[in-house]
């Protein structure tokens, strides 16, 4: 995810191919998990199990479909800034601002997307044993948010700087305030 957004680097066009193939994947996953998991499998012995790992694949078909919006909201707005499509600098900042929120979205459920994707299946695994495990179930994946949120900030943080640097604002980080 580091530097994909920056044109000229390998990890771009790399970045974009899969998303583009996860995407998909990710589809096929949730509809083949779901009908093993409610018509294949015996969905009863073990109804925990089955609640949690659809709730975690419903989860993941949101995420990728509001990150998905979100970075296409990114390019429809990416095009008409490049399009000379605005009237004066105030209105060019404004839509910059609407591009940095949708990216910074897009990120944000990305980020999320690999947290419950994982988090919830290991979760529902670790806990299901333990006797009244799977009741923690909706405090963890509060948890799981919250973990995602904080991983998410270093990303916006960096789309912060790299527009207040291409507007000629001064940008004061941690690493420049030690050095002075």
């Amino acid at each position: 995810t580091f530097g994909c957004g920056e044109k000229g680097t390998t990890a771009r066009p790399f970045h974009i191919w899969i998303g583009r193939v996860g995407l998909i994947l990710g589809v096929i996953g949730f509809i083949t998990g779901f009908i093993l998991t409610w018509f294949v499998l015996e969905p009863l012995n073990d109804l925990g199990f089955s609640i949690g790992i659809s709730f975690g694949g419903i989860m993941q078909m949101i995420l990728q479909y509001n990150g998905y919006r979100a970075i296409k909201h990114f390019q429809n707005i990416k095009a008409q800034i490049e399009a000379s499509d605005y009237n004066n600098q105030e209105e060019l900042f404004a839509l910059q601002e609407e591009q940095d929120q949708h990216l910074s979205h897009h990120i944000l459920c990305m980020v999320n997307l690999f947290v419950f994707a994982y988090g919830v299946p290991a979760l529902v695994r670790v806990m299901s044993p333990i006797k009244g495990g799977l009741g923690w179930l909706p405090i963890f994946i509060g948890v799981f948010y919250v973990i995602a949120h904080y991983m998410s900030k270093p990303l916006v943080q960096k789309i912060k700087t790299k527009r207040d640097r291409e507007r000629g604002v001064v940008v004061v980080t941690e690493e420049s305030e030690l050095r002075s």
